[in-house]
């Protein structure tokens, strides 16, 4: 200890520097340099792929003076990790000049990055306006507070480390070595914010609800291909089952079913509240409509929505009356208005959307096809280029279909009509023509259906999505409207990789 606090001025010290206790003493000066040298080129190339995901921002203006200003920030990072090698192959005790410019140098050059870093991503043009989600902004709000613990731990390391070199007073170089410490730290702290950035995953959709309530069987139905007759032979969900459902080819919705038996139901609000509610984007709770134990299930609802208050008061709330099916036709309209009043009172002060449904008609999909609405990126650009597209082509209707789900993410509606209930029917009937198609070892690729009064188009528009156009004008002939079909798909699959990509 007392050599590692040794100084050139011998004045007591109770901190030893970084360099004095990895440099000074073998074998830490060979494991660190061992463990440096394995992730030196990691680092470089992380910061080559950082830079060309930030280039590849589609919504950026002025792009050519933003891929000049990046790659500038990117190559003081470079020279950043470069003078981090020279601190770890030169030592004090072998050159005490180089080390110390080597230090220095390594300073100036990572605040100027992460202040670089901070300024784009705040304050740089955009081309529109886009609404970042809870990750993104919990990833701004890291990247300010590290930057300006790690500037303010450089600052007053650099005045202890001026105090000790010109007044030699006793323990100001512990001072030094203590915030040389943070300095460390909070810049590995900053860097480090680059894993939340690359997550594909958005935020979580977390599925609650009573056991037995039809959660496992809806998602299975939406995600997995299944038949509602295929649902009977699912098991009850134990303790939470996470997946990643991939949706739009690149979207991944991180789908937490939370298994609704009383012992998990306490054991989420008790023990795991930070894991379950944190970070939540859309919470769909399900409710049984035949339920016996109505005010158990609304004290859990209400346990929900105070942890997500609490962890994630931007969530998006959808309460689900499943099996309604079970209810005489008569009366679901009264008992569903009822429900949903009581749901929408308890909500209070948040606002959550009602839907009723069922696994044996099309309901699930109107719902379902409203949740994935919340989630989809650049939903407003997909609808004012549906709407440019129907008044080109002169249709009365244009839907866009999500091909593995076959959820309505997107319409456009230029004549009325009198079935309000049509797109989620439509998914319906088309999902389960596919599903018949797959039992006999074929592909559902297109369809058309003419008559006197419309016809009907349903094709490929991009890989992940399917089109439909209705055209009521006798005419417009086929040929014509499968063209123009053909030549949008170009703009749409544009649009979807820049949604993808903001």
């Amino acid at each position: 200890m007392k050599k590692s606090t040794k100084t050139h001025c011998k004045v007591p010290n109770v901190f030893p520097s970084m360099s004095a206790i990895i440099a000074g003493f073998e074998p830490q000066r060979f494991v660190w340099r061992l463990s440096f040298a394995l992730t030196s080129v990691p680092r470089y190339f992380i910061a080559y792929l950082q830079l060309q995901r930030l280039l590849n921002r589609s919504h950026i203006a002025y792009r050519e003076l933003y891929r000049w200003v990046q790659l500038i920030n990117s190559l003081i990072h470079t020279v950043e990790l470069t003078f981090l090698l020279q601190l770890t192959y030169i030592s004090s005790n072998e050159n005490k000049r180089m080390h110390e410019y080597g230090y220095l140098g390594f300073a100036v050059c990572s605040s100027i990055h992460m202040l670089g870093t901070i300024l784009i991503d705040y304050y740089w043009p955009r081309m529109k306006k886009i609404c970042l989600n809870e990750r993104e902004r919990a990833c701004r709000r890291k990247r300010l507070k590290w930057f300006l613990f790690n500037f303010v731990s450089l600052t007053i390391s650099l005045y202890f480390f001026y105090r000790h070199n010109r007044f030699c007073e006793p323990f100001i170089y512990s001072g030094y070595c203590l915030f040389e410490y943070f300095v460390i730290l909070t810049n590995i702290s900053y860097h480090s914010i680059i894993r939340d950035e690359w997550d594909q995953t958005d935020g979580q959709v977390l599925l609650m609800g009573k056991s037995g309530g039809g959660k496992t069987s809806m998602r299975s139905i939406i995600f997995a291909n299944y038949s509602a007759k295929d649902t009977r032979r699912l098991g009850a969900t134990m303790d939470v089952e996470q997946s990643y459902v991939r949706f739009l080819g690149n979207l991944i919705l991180n789908l937490w079913d939370c298994g609704g038996q009383e012992a998990f139901m306490e054991s989420y609000f008790a023990t795991q509240k930070d894991n379950i509610f944190k970070n939540v984007e859309v919470l769909i709770y399900v409710f049984d409509v035949q339920s016996q134990e109505i005010d158990k299930d609304l004290h859990y609802y209400q346990s929900c929505l105070e942890s997500i208050l609490q962890h994630s008061s931007n969530a998006k709330i959808f309460c689900l009356i499943h099996k309604m099916d079970l209810i005489p036709e008569e009366i679901r309209t009264t008992v569903f208005a009822e429900r949903e009043q009581i749901l929408k009172d308890l909500s209070k002060p948040l606002q959550c959307a009602c839907f009723r449904t069922s696994i044996w008609d099309e309901t699930l999909y109107k719902a379902w096809s409203q949740i994935v609405y919340q989630l989809v990126p650049n939903v407003k650009g997909l609808e004012k280029t549906l709407e440019n597209f129907a008044e080109i082509i002169d249709a009365d209707e244009i839907l866009l279909f999500e091909k593995a789900t076959f959820l309505v993410i997107s319409h456009c509606t230029r004549k009325e009509h009198h079935d309000s209930r049509r797109f989620e029917k439509i998914s319906d009937i088309i999902k389960q023509f596919k599903l018949s198609c797959s039992k006999l070892a074929a592909a559902f690729q297109s369809m058309e259906v003419r008559n006197s009064t419309f016809a009907c188009f349903i094709e490929l528009c991009t890989p992940n999505t399917y089109v439909m156009v209705v055209i009521s004008d006798p005419t417009i002939s086929s040929e014509v409207t499968l063209m123009n079909i053909r030549n949008a798909r170009k703009v749409f699959e544009k649009l979807e990789k820049d949604g993808v990509r903001s």
